[in-house]
């Protein structure tokens, strides 16, 4: 068997264990690469920096555990740029499996920056019925929700004495991490266009297409675009994290696929010309 036979023929197994490695590589060690950034992410980060430092932030995650390699760290990147701008944040969920998913990394993050939960920070969490409480809140969001994730009352938490409704006299802006409905559209008809508070959006890959017209209307501020848009503002924000190592994971599959198909059909070509 000559060398363009085996090019034909490689073991199956080879290829699983170089891909194993193409992929656990940048994952452990991240590998920076060039990456272009996509004018609907580079919005949204200017729009996070033009947030007054010392204002508020509410930021909705309405997704579940199959979107949080794409949606947790666009998170990420929006918190701790809220926290180095001294920034409260207000965490709300429409979904009941965004609830644990978001409480975990909010708290990893707010450790980051050592700030203080009900003073720099709160996480109202998942109430049933939440399009009809969102809208509620709009008004009055401690007698809309009542209690926050541990089931403390809201009344009873410094940071919520201050911000008594989803409206612009208490809210500065919108993070809305959504992966469907209720999601990006709720909040979009009930606070953003009634209220008239700004809104940025990091969505699935899948979801891109259809939340880039309100993008491009001006409705949302920024978008981010799956992992790709979450790695981006990773770079922007200058906090390389999950999004980044996975891209380049994703990166060094592909051209290792890419490669393996060139050669198979270089040895096809020779053998079929022979």
């Amino acid at each position: 068997m000559n060398i363009f036979d085996r090019l034909q023929s490689i073991d199956k197994r080879i290829l699983y264990v170089l891909l194993f490695f193409a992929i656990a590589f940048p994952l452990v060690n991240p590998v920076p690469l060039p990456m272009a950034i996509a004018p609907p992410t580079r919005a949204a980060y200017e729009w996070m920096k033009s947030l007054p430092d010392g204002g508020v932030l509410w930021v909705g995650g309405d997704y579940s555990a199959s979107s949080i390699p794409e949606l947790t760290p666009a998170g990420k990147a929006f918190v701790r740029m809220a926290f180095e701008k001294n920034m409260r944040v207000i965490h709300f969920t429409m979904w009941n499996t965004g609830a644990n998913i978001m409480n975990a990394w909010l708290t990893g993050v707010a450790a980051e920056y050592n700030k203080q939960y009900g003073v720099d920070w709160v996480d109202i969490g998942y109430k049933p019925n939440a399009t009809a409480i969102l809208r509620h809140m709009t008004s009055n969001i401690i007698e809309a929700a009542g209690t926050d994730f541990y089931g403390t009352p809201l009344a009873d938490l410094p940071l919520m004495q201050e911000v008594l409704a989803l409206s612009p006299e208490y809210v500065d802006g919108i993070v809305e991490l959504s992966t469907g409905s209720p999601g990006s559209a709720t909040y979009l008809t009930y606070v953003v266009e009634q209220k008239g508070i700004e809104m940025v959006v990091a969505c699935t890959a899948v979801s891109a297409a259809g939340d880039m017209p309100y993008f491009l209307s001006g409705q949302f501020k920024g978008l981010l675009n799956g992992m790709a848009g979450a790695a981006e503002l990773e770079k922007l924000s200058g906090h390389p994290d999950k999004a980044s190592a996975s891209l380049g994971a994703q990166s060094f599959a592909h051209a290792l696929i890419i490669l393996f198909i060139i050669l198979g059909n270089i040895g096809y070509i020779v053998n079929r010309r022979g």
